[in-house]
């Protein structure tokens, strides 16, 4: 699960500075979380606290903070602290994430006043390969020109306002695949939604808006020159189904494709906590993988 990957994204948000800093009342602080849960996944939240500058700090209390999660319909799950640092306390449940479910998050931390979240789980979308494209005297997918073409479908889900990431990463084939170390890989989607924009390294934020209802299907271009670095090259596409709250936090802290879009993240704070500051983000994922050769 990658959802400790993105804690640093609230550091980035939280950070601020001045010419002589100086140390505020307590009463100041806040909670801060981080929070990306995932369908079919066990949940994790990691809890933290601000001063009033947004500076993360030690704080003893996070580590005894209650930490809640209510399936609608059902009954309260709480978490168990399954690791602590100097500035932060994570925490988890063996439960796991289902699609389609809206969820309640509630935190309790000694000293601080309780905090509340709600998020919706996305349906799970099938991402499919329509065709294999050129494919080489070893089974694997062969280069056309600069770039690899790399086939990619999926239907749009009917009678709602969809958001969607596509995250493409690459890594050497191994015999033990829990032990391949896959990174983000440069990449280029033709046709691309009117609305997509690029998220650091972390590929593509897009809507249904010029596709609702219909089936999505686009071409993924990965550059050969980055792909011959790599002796076993596989590359695997993954494509999130994500909450709204997902969307407009990645969309606010987005590289800007061009000068047209505004700079995302120069103003305000897009979470959806009441009582403290951070997200609470739901999304569901598929994925497909392709062997490539030369």
């Amino acid at each position: 699960m990658r959802i400790l990957s993105y804690i640093g994204f609230f550091g980035f948000l939280l950070l601020s500075s001045c010419e002589e800093p100086f140390s505020l009342p307590d009463a100041n602080t806040q909670i801060v979380i981080s929070s990306f849960i995932q369908a079919d996944k066990s949940p994790i939240v990691t809890v933290m606290v601000a001063d009033g500058f947004g500076e993360i700090v030690h704080s003893d209390e996070t580590d005894l903070s209650k930490v809640l999660i209510t399936p609608e319909g059902e009954d309260q799950i709480e978490f168990e602290l399954v690791s602590s640092t100097d500035t932060s306390s994570t925490f988890s449940s063996e439960c796991i994430i289902e699609a389609g479910a809206r969820y309640t998050l509630l935190i309790q931390t000694p000293g601080f006043t309780d905090l509340r979240s709600i998020t919706e789980v996305p349906d799970i979308v099938s991402l499919r390969s329509p065709d294999d494209g050129d494919i080489g005297p070893g089974g694997g997918v062969l280069p056309k020109g600069e770039f690899f073409h790399l086939p990619i479908a999926f239907d749009d889900r009917i009678d709602q306002k969809n958001y969607y990431h596509m995250v493409v990463t690459i890594q050497n084939a191994d015999d033990n695949l829990d032990k391949v170390d896959s990174k983000p890989a440069p990449y280029f989607l033709r046709p691309e939604p009117n609305d997509a924009t690029p998220f650091k390294d972390r590929g593509l934020m897009f809507s249904d808006k010029t596709f609702s209802n219909d089936i999505f299907s686009s071409v993924v271009l990965v550059p050969k020159d980055f792909v011959a670095t790599y002796e076993k090259p596989v590359v695997t596409v993954e494509l999130r189904t994500v909450s709204i709250d997902y969307y407009n936090y990645h969309i606010q802290n987005s590289t800007p494709k061009s000068g047209n879009l505004p700079n995302h993240g120069s103003a305000g704070v897009i979470d959806n906590v009441a009582g403290g500051v951070g997200l609470f983000a739901g999304y569901s994922s598929t994925e497909t993988s392709y062997v490539l050769e030369f």
